[in-house]
């Protein structure tokens, strides 16, 4: 078990500082570092930075992410951030890892239901407050069984300053003394009433951070917000097939086969733990960004039902199974290295867009990486970037019509001024831009991308309405 977790803390690690760019939020992220550290205070709106929707209400919930991507990048180095998330990612599998021991699981059954779990993280890997939030969320249940009162309060405090997917922290907290009320409905043991106190205090630890109030409410937003369907982390799990298949599916099995013949026999721990695997496969089903807390969560009721199904281990047979472990390890690694071959971020692109003169409006088709393009340069305002949450939904549907494309696309860039447009090479939007007489292809060396700007007149020009963005 402890090669496989060695393994693991050296993929996810090796990953991240090889390629940190997973995605194109660390661009946006900087610049909200830079803005606090320079204003000392947190931004409460979006700046002029986007032309769609200026002076939109944002909350900054990743604020000390941003601050230390700023700093990181300030010194070159990001790769300690990487080290660290990729440190995030294996010590949230490590704390899983003890509770599947603690349950009476052996090192073998663990590892198997580690790599499952493995499956479930790697979709969401990246230099990101969620990532980092992982650990805190395997560390809260540690805390939990154990009924460390303090130790829980201090956790959700410190997850709340880092991602607003504190409030499920403050859920679980509720069903551990929900599951223990169930078990003492009298409140006659200490250990009960530790609890439930626990699950009175915990949502006071939401309002703990420079955010206020705003925190737990921009959650709830989320939660109902109309542009969910526009967004790829919060579509349903089986849209990644290869985790949902060699991840979740077998993970949930397992951990179902461990709860249903027990059902009736579970207290406190055991009960909360049912009902949070149960609560979090329904939720990864119904978003991905669910799937590496399910991972976490399911790992140990999976080893221990994978500990029942399986024959005394050998020493020979241990060995071989690490070094299936290995192979499959390999396999997995192999299988994230061929993902994410084509990803870039568009570094010549930005530079050739720099040396066009003039104001530019700017539409990327990958949206997250509009602000790595925009860089620092103050001619250049994008319309839609990778913070997503705060934008109106008819900024959504005009993204949407313009990137897929919808035959009307050509209207709505004129309606909202766009005079220069990145879109993934040879897609329909670019093959469409290259064939009108109005954009002019820019040549660049990226590899994922293709630069059009207007030929024939600027956004300025354009005597088209323009959409009122309030």
């Amino acid at each position: 078990m402890a090669l496989l977790l060695s393994l693991a803390a050296g993929f996810f690690s090796g990953a991240l500082v090889v390629h940190p760019y997973f995605d194109g939020d660390l661009f946006w992220q900087r610049n909200l570092g830079r803005w606090v550290l320079d204003h000392h205070s947190l931004p409460t709106a979006l700046g002029p930075e986007v032309f769609s929707a200026p002076g939109v209400p944002w909350v900054p919930q990743e604020w000390a992410l941003g601050i230390a991507v700023a700093t990181a990048l300030r010194w070159h180095a990001l790769w300690l951030l990487g080290v660290l998330c990729g440190a995030a990612a294996s010590g949230a599998l490590a704390l899983a890892a003890r509770r599947a021991r603690a349950a009476g699981a052996s090192a073998l059954a663990t590892g198997a239901a580690m790599l499952l779990a493995l499956m479930c993280l790697y979709p969401s890997l990246g230099i990101r407050a969620q990532v980092l939030a992982w650990p805190l969320f395997a560390g809260l249940l540690v805390a939990l069984d154990a009924g460390a009162l303090w130790w829980v309060l201090g956790i959700l405090v410190l997850w709340a300053n880092l991602h607003a997917s504190a409030v499920f922290g403050v859920v679980v907290v509720g069903l551990d003394a929900l599951a223990w009320w169930r078990s003492d409905l009298r409140l006659e043991q200490s250990a009960t009433r530790r609890r439930v106190l626990g699950a009175l205090v915990a949502p006071v630890t939401l309002l703990l951070t420079p955010l206020g109030l705003r925190l737990p409410l921009y959650a709830w937003s989320l939660v109902q917000s109309p542009i969910r369907h526009y967004i790829i982390e919060w579509q349903p799990g089986y849209a990644l097939i290869v985790p949902f298949a060699l991840g979740f599916a077998p993970l949930c099995i397992a951990a179902l086969s461990a709860i249903v013949p027990r059902v009736r026999q579970l207290r406190g721990n055991e009960l909360r733990d049912a009902v949070l695997v149960v609560l979090l496969a329904i939720m990864s089903l119904y978003a991905l960004r669910n799937l590496p807390l399910f991972g976490l969560a399911a790992l140990p009721l999976a080893a221990v039902a994978l500990e029942r199904a399986v024959w005394p281990v050998k020493p020979r047979e241990l060995v071989g199974g690490c070094l299936a472990g290995i192979v499959l390890g390999a396999a997995v690694g192999a299988y994230a290295g061929a993902s994410q071959a084509h990803w870039s971020v568009p570094f010549a692109t930005a530079r050739a867009l720099q040396a066009v003169p003039g104001e530019h409006r700017l539409f990327c088709a990958d949206f997250a990486y509009c602000t790595a393009i925009a860089g620092d340069d103050a001619n250049i305002r994008t319309f839609l970037d990778g913070r997503a949450d705060p934008f109106p939904l008819w900024v959504w549907r005009d993204q949407h019509a313009i990137a897929l494309p919808e035959p009307n696309f050509r209207a709505v860039i004129a309606r909202d001024r766009i005079n220069a447009v990145v879109a993934r090479r040879e897609s329909p939007l670019a093959v469409l831009l290259a064939q009108g007489h109005d954009w002019t292809e820019i040549p660049t060396t990226d590899a994922c991308c293709e630069l059009f700007v207007q030929s024939s007149r600027t956004a300025s020009d354009n005597p088209l309405l323009v959409r009122n963005s309030q």
